[in-house]
């Protein structure tokens, strides 16, 4: 009877412990991710890219190197990396897309309704023939554009 509660206590805290690492992974990776894909700087944008590959695939694999053997920790580890990367950025793209709706629309007329086409604002020239409005974010794009370049939304003509 001993035994199986102490291997119940063992399993308890394994599973724990790597519950934590996931939550945590997955946190780090979404603020290193933010970092990655949405910073300005190129060099934040390098040493965010090492410090996630380092980050992650040490704690995995140290992880699961100490629970079974070194042939499946590493298969472990990086499944697990990898779905550590993937929630990460998606937290990253929901943080950045959440920040600029409430940067962008104050700024934009299109985004908050109070003016419908952008070309009546302002006298055509031969310039503004090749671009268009993005009424999401009022972004300018090429005319031939499908998809806004900021926002990444569908431009309607």
């Amino acid at each position: 009877m001993g035994t199986v509660s102490v291997f119940m206590l063992e399993c308890f805290v394994v599973a724990l412990a790597f519950f934590i690492n996931l939550v945590i992974g997955c946190f780090i990776s979404a603020l290193v991710m933010y970092g990655i894909f949405f910073a300005k700087r190129k060099w934040i944008r390098y040493l965010c890219s090492i410090i996630i590959i380092v980050i992650l695939l040490c704690c995995m694999l140290q992880i699961f190197a100490f629970i079974v053997g070194s042939d499946v920790a590493m298969l472990i580890g990086l499944i697990i990396s990898a779905l550590e990367l993937f929630i990460g950025y998606k937290i990253a793209q929901r943080y950045h897309r959440k920040k600029s709706r409430n940067t962008n629309t104050e700024t934009s007329g299109a985004a908050n309704g109070n003016v419908t086409n952008i070309e009546t604002i302002e006298p055509e020239t031969t310039s503004m023939r090749d671009r268009i409005y993005c009424i999401h974010c009022g972004t300018e794009n090429e005319k031939v554009a499908n998809f806004c370049g900021k926002c990444g939304k569908k431009i309607l003509d």
